[in-house]
């Protein structure tokens, strides 16, 4: 059963998934408590793996899902970051085909992260975000970006989902999914497949 998160009168606190490695644990996740779990993401909201589980390179990745308007929750999210989290960012944002992005520039306002745009055969390093570009779709394999053209008859698909389902067969029980309001339906597939995967999934809730 889902953990679920509702906006408490003291601070939320950061969550651990269940000790069963079979089970995974989804909340909702209030506006006010991304600053929270994001203090310690890797400590309290993904467990140390064993070595021998461990990817190569030993760091999680972490898919956020967000609308083109979320810009005020991603900035929430990071600026309560530390800079030596030891955790990759991976920003998945609905874009239109037709709109300049100021993304990297307006989030680098708000960390110290280097934030960067993601570039295709990027491999992807502990301590950075990466974001999406207008008109491509992404995906992850062995750790490195790969972007495609957005065909025209898939202005309507699905960024967040073609994301995390890569980021779950790439990542395994490593991936967490970061689900923020205004998404609609984008990131459902995506959000089963890390949890079937063994990740940890997060949902920002709506009424929040």
């Amino acid at each position: 059963m889902a953990t679920v998160l509702h906006p408490p009168q003291q601070r939320a606190k950061p969550m651990k998934p269940e000790s069963d490695p079979g089970k995974n644990t989804a909340a909702e996740l209030p506006g006010s408590a991304i600053s929270d779990i994001a203090q310690k993401p890797s400590v309290n909201a993904v467990e140390e793996p064993s070595e021998s589980s461990k990817p190569a390179d030993g760091f999680p990745i972490v898919g956020i899902g967000a609308s083109a308007g979320g810009l005020e929750a991603i900035e929430a999210f990071f600026e309560a970051m530390p800079v030596d989290s030891g955790i990759a960012f991976v920003v998945v944002q609905h874009l239109s085909p037709d709109y300049k992005s100021l993304m990297v520039e307006l989030l680098s306002r708000k960390t110290d992260i280097p934030v960067q745009r993601a570039e295709d055969g990027m491999q992807v390093e502990a301590n950075n975000v990466y974001l999406i570009p207008p008109k491509k779709t992404l995906t992850i394999f062995h750790r490195q970006l790969l972007l495609e053209d957005k065909k025209p008859r898939e202005s309507n698909s699905l960024p967040v989902d073609i994301f995390l389902r890569s980021l779950a067969e790439d990542q395994g029980e490593h991936a967490v999914a970061v689900i923020l309001s205004g998404t609609g339906s984008d990131g459902t597939r995506g959000v089963r497949a890390v949890k079937e995967n063994g990740g940890l999934v997060l949902i920002q809730d709506e009424d929040s």
